[in-house]
């Protein structure tokens, strides 16, 4: 059964706009850690389980405007192969995640983004989707299998944006 995390300001209006981002990437990379610590505002453990979780909400104030910021996830489909069309409707955000410490994740998000683009130009090729590649488990510096500069010629190849994090520091997680 689908389940969300949410965190709402009960004070707060309903949002002027509704954003839907999505995280893709194979499975253990980090992907509902970055859903919890985005949920909860910063605590990656005090978040329920992650099973069955598919997407997390949290209302921020940009400029004057409330914004819902969802974030999806593939919530282990992605170990059966079945991550369908439904999953990247809507979306205008997209995270191909993988793990620093994995050479072999690194490796297929270039599957993961023709699957994505293979998805969108079937079901919505005229709404406009923001890309990033995102490497995370930065913080285990001495585990590094990849190296920074590769990551960042693919990413200027595929025309992604490109960061590091670690869902375990909330402060390169939250957004700004």
């Amino acid at each position: 059964s689908r389940r969300a995390l949410s965190l709402r300001n009960p004070v707060m209006p309903r949002s002027d706009y509704q954003f839907k981002c999505v995280l893709i990437g194979d499975s253990g990379v980090g992907k509902t850690s970055l859903i919890r610590t985005f949920a909860t505002g910063g605590s990656p453990l005090s978040a329920p389980s992650a099973g069955g979780v598919d997407f997390a909400t949290r209302q921020l104030e940009l400029k004057g405007k409330t914004v819902e910021a969802q974030m999806w996830d593939t919530a282990g489909m992605e170990r059966h192969r079945a991550v369908t069309a439904g999953f990247y409707r809507g979306a205008v955000g997209a995270f191909v995640v993988f793990d620093l410490t994995s050479h072999a994740s690194f490796g297929h998000c270039e599957r993961w983004l023709r699957e994505l683009r293979a998805h969108r130009a079937e079901g919505e090729p005229h709404l406009p989707l923001v890309m990033m590649l995102l490497g995370t488990k930065a913080d285990l510096r001495r585990r590094r299998a990849v190296v920074a500069q590769d990551a960042k010629e693919f990413a200027q190849r595929h025309r992604l944006l490109y960061a590091e994090c670690s869902s375990s520091d909330a402060s390169e997680v939250c957004l700004r």
